[in-house]
């Protein structure tokens, strides 16, 4: 029996479009969820008292029976507190609950943005490596010291992480690389453990034992990672066995 976990702060349904979070700074708070389906795209709204909180945003490639997750938006004052988990959880359960979906990515996780150039968006890239998510592109191919030709730091504002910044001679260009602490896969807050000398393999070995996350590049479910992707997205068991019987058709 595969282990039922919660993506975002833990809820219990009140009706098919309302939850009640049991957890955390919205304990007991009653958020309506609304998601809109069409043909190729599917938008989820999380509201609050018909206040729009949050959106999630994914197109649907019927040829390919892909849904493709590509934009994530919550409040400031609702932000870090698994809000966005949350939107994608019940934007992908209702994806296989109401369409062929068999197939999963996450466009562009992470990107560093601003004049003084900060990574933003941390959050989606945890949300794709809890979930089994990997990058679409090969890193051997990618990190090799030929097609590296500099990396530097990106600092950290206090409020985002710091990171790598890696430019190559080919595409995608440049990636953004962000360093997982072993334990708790959060974000390393040191700067010390930026500051030194590291290797073309070295990035490798870190993207491919969840080291490390990357920003920039397109993410896709791994097929050996069905099984946990599916305990953060169903709800019961019955979905459980449902949602793996369609993901492994």
């Amino acid at each position: 029996m595969i282990e039922i976990k919660s993506l975002g702060p833990r809820f219990k349904r009140l009706k098919p479009t309302e939850i009640e979070i049991v957890e955390g700074k919205f304990a007991h708070t009653i958020f309506q969820t609304i998601c809109q389906i069409e043909p190729t795209k599917t938008t989820l709204t999380l509201k609050l008292a018909n206040k729009v909180i949050g959106t999630v945003h994914a197109e649907y490639e019927p040829s390919k029976q892909k849904t493709i997750l590509f934009d994530t938006f919550v409040q400031n004052d609702f932000q870090r507190q698994g809000l966005a988990s949350l939107m994608v959880h019940l934007l992908f359960r209702e994806q296989l609950l109401y369409t062929p979906t068999k197939n999963f990515d996450i466009r562009m996780v992470m990107k560093a943005t601003s004049e003084k150039e900060v990574i933003e968006n941390v959050g989606m890239g945890l949300i794709a490596l809890k979930l089994g998510f990997v990058p679409a592109i090969e890193c051997s191919e990618v990190f090799t010291s030929k097609n590296i030709y500099n990396i530097e730091i990106i600092p950290s504002d206090g409020v985002n992480p710091y990171g790598y910044k890696i430019n190559l001679k080919s595409s995608p260009w440049t990636i953004v690389l962000v360093l997982l602490d072993p334990l708790t896969k959060k974000p390393v807050p040191d700067l010390t453990a930026y500051e030194h000398f590291i290797q073309p393999n070295d990035l490798v070995e870190l993207v491919q034992t969840n080291q490390a996350i990357l920003g920039n590049v397109d993410y896709t479910l791994h097929p050996n990672c069905l099984d946990q992707f599916v305990s953060y997205i169903a709800e019961n068991q019955e979905e459980v066995q449902q949602f793996l019987r369609k993901l492994k058709r």
